[in-house]
């Protein structure tokens, strides 16, 4: 196509000519010539489509403004510390641009001494809409209590109890933030306005109480001795439970997991949580990339960062350093290079401890370890020091095992011929 299309003027008249949208074609004698279209319609054309887009825009987004959609949230974050019990509440409750109205409730017990401890979490967000008269009789009441009265709080001063109050109506917005809860004034009244509006949405309270529920042991009770295994594969079994397991501890930013051993990922672990307040201080190993024993309730996932781990082990109280499990693999593949490499030093002193109590001719045993130690040694010395490198790498392990298998067949033999003879001399 490159070669036959070349610059041509299209409008020469007497000639056949056809024309293509991105193009022109003409025939000059029996072939078509390809004329590329000029930039400039190109240029107009997406100059014409992007000042239409540019007009639709304006017109809906001046349609928007136009409109009175009303914007609040207000996010409340509580510590309630009791003498048994440690817990933290967070509430939620907005009404979007677009209408939707939505209330997000969760509790988390960091620590408790009770027998049995419950939770609660759900959320209802964007499930209906609230009408144009629910939403003036919200603003009304809002401004009525001062809502554009308060003053915010310093962040900094927070004692971890704190509530964030945005407020968007058309003509006017006020965001503040408050380091401690609503107790009096027009901030309990703001407080009260906007819990009410969430009651006669119906979305104040969870669709399914039973799900919403957590119910899990107390910190005091003793922990079931299990394995990290057995939660992955029995979540609803654990479900709540006080559980001992070991596992391998890494953490990191955003990661804190405890794994079946050191390799494990996001499938193979379970997520740590932070230790209980009523836990003894004196328990809890704090080093990282360990093997540890963890004492805590065991919770089904999602849970964690971005919900990865399948479960998590919250209020822990006990975490302590302990040996790896012992690797079965590991083991064997380690005896098996024993006696691949080795084998041959091994039988002089099985023999010297086995007719410790028997005279035997054992020289020619001595002979044989003390061969193959010096020709292993001097085998490793040309490996580690010697500029020749064979073909493969690995040749000199194939000269290690050779060397093994004669000494040990020699030494072997060295046995049976000293053990022969003193059967002989004691005949």
């Amino acid at each position: 196509m490159k070669a036959i299309a070349e610059q041509a003027d299209c409008t020469e008249p007497g000639r056949a000519r056809r024309f293509h949208a991105l193009g022109c074609w003409r025939r000059v004698g029996d072939q078509h010539r390809y004329t590329p279209p000029s930039d400039r319609p190109v240029y107009g054309l997406l100059l014409i489509l992007s000042f239409s887009t540019f007009l639709l825009n304006s017109s809906f987004g001046q349609e928007n403004m136009n409109k009175k959609h009303p914007y609040i949230s207000y996010d409340l974050y509580e510590i309630q510390r009791t003498a048994n019990e440690h817990r933290e509440v967070s509430t939620s409750i907005f009404l979007s641009a677009d209408d939707y109205v939505g209330f997000r409730y969760w509790e988390r017990v960091s620590g408790s001494t009770a027998e049995t401890v419950k939770t609660l979490k759900f959320s209802n967000e964007y499930q209906r809409k609230a009408t144009e008269e629910e939403q003036s009789r919200l603003i009304q009441a809002l401004l009525d209590g001062g809502v554009f009265d308060l003053i915010g709080e310093d962040k900094n001063e927070s004692d971890g109890n704190y509530s964030y109050l945005n407020v968007r109506i058309p003509g006017r917005e006020a965001r503040v933030f408050f380091r401690s809860l609503p107790a009096t004034g027009k901030r309990k009244i703001i407080h009260d306005i906007l819990f009410q509006f969430a009651h006669e949405m119906s979305i104040d309270q969870p669709n399914d109480p039973a799900k919403a529920t957590t119910i899990s042991e107390g910190d005091t009770l003793p922990p079931r001795d299990t394995t990290i295994v057995d939660l992955l594969a029995n979540p609803e079994k654990f479900h709540g439970k006080r559980v001992s397991v070991v596992g391998f501890y890494h953490g990191e930013f955003e990661a804190s997991g405890l794994g079946v051993d050191e390799r494990s990922d996001f499938k193979r672990i379970l997520w740590r949580g932070e230790p209980s307040p009523f836990a003894n201080r004196f328990a809890i190993f704090g080093k990282n990339n360990v093997w540890v024993r963890i004492d805590g309730v065991f919770l089904k996932g999602p849970a964690g960062h971005m919900d990865l781990a399948p479960g998590e082990i919250i209020r822990l109280t006990q975490v302590r350093p302990v040996l790896p499990p012992m690797d079965w693999a590991g083991i064997n593949y380690m005896l098996s290079n024993l006696f691949l490499y080795f084998s041959g030093l091994l039988i002089w002193p099985l023999c010297a401890f086995l007719w410790r109590k028997k005279k035997r001719r054992m020289t020619a045993l001595r002979w044989a370890f003390w061969g193959e130690l010096v020709c292993l040694l001097v085998l490793t010395g040309v490996a580690l020091f010697s500029k020749v490198e064979p073909y493969p790498s690995f040749l000199w392990f194939w000269f290690w095992v050779a060397v093994n298998l004669a000494f040990t067949l020699a030494a072997a033999g060295s046995a049976v011929y000293g053990f022969s003879s003193n059967q002989k001399l004691a005949v």
